[in-house]
């Protein structure tokens, strides 16, 4: 398997895991009645949130970067910057508006994920050389 190839895959990783996150976040109001009805309320633990945010964010760095040396495009960056301010504004600092920050800071991620892809893929499919990077 090949360095890109890797990246590409853990890039779609973290878009479903960040779309999946703010799912979860938006749709609690109903979790919080069915899940203890199933015997999952595990899933409910603040504990699991934080290490899924802490995770999601090191996942998309990690990939964003990866695509940042191939496509030379800051816009996936700024976008994860924001989405990451929500992530964090919502997980410590905003009680009352907690769901709604982390729920769209995690779509911003699942955003700055799929562009990142996007600018992947411009850059090896045009044959710029000025902004495309030999891995």
């Amino acid at each position: 398997m090949s360095g890109s190839t890797t990246i590409e895959r853990l890039d779609q990783c973290g878009t479903f895991l960040s779309f999946t996150c703010g799912i979860h976040c938006l749709a609690m109001p109903i979790l919080l009645i069915a899940l203890p009805l199933i015997g999952l309320e595990v899933l409910l633990d603040h504990t699991i949130e934080t290490y899924f945010i802490v995770a999601t964010i090191i996942l998309a760095a990690l990939t964003l970067w990866s695509g940042f040396k191939r496509h030379r495009q800051h816009v996936a960056f700024i976008l994860f910057a924001v989405a990451v301010s929500f992530l964090l504004t919502g997980e410590f600092f905003d009680h009352e508006f907690h769901r709604p920050f982390v729920g769209f800071g995690a779509f911003g991620i699942a955003s700055a994920h799929y562009l990142n892809r996007r600018l992947c893929a411009h850059a090896r499919g045009c044959g710029c050389s000025d902004h495309v990077t030999k891995v």
